[in-house]
């Protein structure tokens, strides 16, 4: 499980980059990735139904990298953001994340793409050729 959490630390360091007042508030609840997001980072974000869009954003993981996970995990923070700052306890709303919606996810993570510096981004790509097996 090495893999998992080290993808976990990354879902961390993204949000930090992309959201640093939702990451600090997360933080300040004592949520770290490691608390929401294992099934996501574990399944490639296929504990979240519905099927078809599961199915879906994985074809757009398999057609671009996997990499792109993370992203996808942070994209969905994200989506609930306004909801996450107005709670006074967000561990509820993040035992279950909302329904995916594959393209507004794959419109947000695209997005941060551009935001994380290049040293991050290649880290992220590292790690996921690494836990898919592969050698760098």
């Amino acid at each position: 499980m090495t893999g998992v959490h080290r993808g976990l630390a990354l879902v961390d360091k993204v949000l930090a980059i992309v959201d640093q007042k939702l990451h600090m508030y997360l933080v300040t609840k004592n949520l770290t990735a490691e608390i929401y997001a294992f099934p996501s980072v574990l399944t490639l974000c296929a504990c979240t139904l519905p099927l078809p869009e599961v199915l879906r954003l994985w074809d757009f993981l398999f057609a671009y990298g996997p990499h792109l996970n993370i992203f996808c995990i942070v994209a969905q923070l994200i989506m609930m953001r306004s909801e996450l700052l107005r709670s006074e306890k967000p561990n509820t709303l993040l035992r279950s994340l909302p329904p995916l919606n594959s393209d507004q996810i794959k419109r947000t993570a695209l997005a941060m793409v551009k935001m994380v510096p290049d040293d991050v981004y290649a880290e992220i790509v590292k790690h996921a050729l690494c836990h898919l097996g592969g050698n760098i």
